[in-house]
Parts: structure tokens; C-alpha cells; sequence
């Protein structure tokens, strides 16, 4: 993994707020692993 310990916490940090944020949009949804490979085929990302 790279990086230093503060810039993953600094990553963290920001994920969470940006899910506080995102709550005034509705509730998380959750994704299974099947959806992910969906969306990765659906995208071409893998």
C-alpha cells in the first residue's frame, strides 16, 4: 500500500464526509459484489 498513514486517514476522512453529505440525497444503498462486476462489465472497466 503507498502512501503515508496521514494521507490514507485524509482519504477516509473524506469518504466519510462526503457519505454525510450525500444523505440529504436519500439513504445508502448497498451494492452486492455481483453488482460491482455488472457495472465493471457494463463500463469496460475490467
Amino acid at each position: 500500500m503507498s502512501g503515508t498513514p496521514f494521507d490514507r486517514m485524509e482519504v477516509a476522512d473524506y469518504a466519510a464526509e462526503s457519505v454525510i453529505a450525500a444523505r440529504a440525497l436519500g439513504s445508502i444503498v448497498h451494492i452486492s459484489g455481483s453488482d460491482v462486476t455488472d457495472l465493471d462489465t457494463a463500463f469496460d472497466l475490467k
